[in-house]
């Protein structure tokens, strides 16, 4: 069995084996082993408009042939308090203000984002995490610390929509991401849980996918 929090792999649980069977039934019953940080609720960006300034839109401005879009810089949550929003859970979608076709008439905008921290640390790389960097932990969504504006830097060619995002870090020699030190971690946080089931029989050579569930920490299973 491998259990997936929201879209994201670097941390997913995998190898959970049955801990008995009862007929069809195949039991699964652990407690410690499937424990993952709750996280934060994620941020979010809504870039639908090249016109009006959202509350997370520093500036816009044309460079041609693209729009550039700062966003408000993010800084680390702070420890002590939680705030429940509803989110996305990490994903986006692709929509345009005043215009009818959002697929068609969507355009790709420069993003620019800042992680204002004053404390880089050496052994640890910071990442830009969510659907918008596919949830992938790589040299296109890792972080350049910009020690002139004590901040960690990146940009992404987005198309115009709503997007949430958070920020991972990484200690040296692992390859998971920590939410608690730029996003803290609380047990009251939404989060999605995708639970797969495999079964490999003495004559197959691969596992197969012989079931799913989608599982909401606060709503009922879909």
């Amino acid at each position: 069995m491998t259990i997936m929090q929201n879209g994201r792999t670097d941390n997913q649980i995998t190898g959970l084996k049955p801990q008995f069977f009862s007929g069809d039934i195949m039991d699964f019953n652990y407690t410690r082993e499937t424990i993952m940080e709750g996280g934060n609720e994620f941020r979010y960006l809504d870039i639908r408009s090249t016109r009006f300034y959202t509350d997370r839109v520093e500036d816009i401005e044309l460079v041609d042939p693209f729009f550039h879009v700062t966003a408000v810089p993010d800084f680390p949550r702070n420890p002590s308090s939680y705030q429940y929003r509803q989110d996305l859970n990490g994903r986006y979608y692709i929509e345009v203000d005043d215009k009818d076709n959002d697929d068609l008439e969507a355009d790709y905008l420069f993003v620019h984002f800042r992680l204002m921290t004053d404390r880089p640390q050496p052994s640890q790389k910071v990442f830009l995490n969510g659907a918008l960097t596919n949830w992938a932990l790589n040299s296109q969504s890792e972080m350049e610390f910009d020690a002139d504006i004590n901040a960690y830097r990146i940009s992404l060619l987005l198309k115009q929509g709503y997007y949430n995002y958070q920020f991972l870090v990484v200690e040296q020699g692992e390859t998971a991401g920590q939410l608690f030190p730029m996003e803290n971690s609380f047990h009251e946080t939404e989060n999605d849980y995708l639970i797969l089931v495999y079964y490999k029989n003495f004559n197959d050579r691969t596992h197969r996918l012989i079931g799913s569930q989608l599982v909401n920490s606060m709503r009922r299973n879909e």
